[in-house]
């Protein structure tokens, strides 16, 4: 095992067999970047599970038509930790 510098205030994600240590500048970043991954999967699997769009079409960079169709399925799903606007900064700051 390698030397592991944690610092006060880092933030501890672990599963399993796995630790991060999140630096606390970093920590919000994180958790909004892994929402709205895991709201974008969940539309994904389900979309493609209705045929709706190819694999292709999801492992692109999405539509304009895609985008809608998601912001739509977005705003029918309960507890959503992020607003449509907090997603369109995202949209724009994103590097992929």
């Amino acid at each position: 095992m390698e030397n592991i510098t944690v610092m006060p205030g880092d933030v501890v994600v672990a599963k399993e067999d796995t630790v991060c240590f999140v630096p606390p500048h970093l920590a919000e970043h994180c958790a909004f970047t892994g929402a709205v991954n895991y709201y974008r999967d969940a539309f994904s699997v389900e979309r493609m599970r209705q045929m709706r769009y190819t694999s292709g079409e999801i492992d692109a960079n999405w539509t304009e038509e895609i985008e809608k169709d998601f912001a739509d399925w977005l705003s029918k799903q309960e507890n959503v930790p992020f607003t449509p606007e907090d997603l369109a900064e995202y949209r724009r700051q994103r590097l992929w």
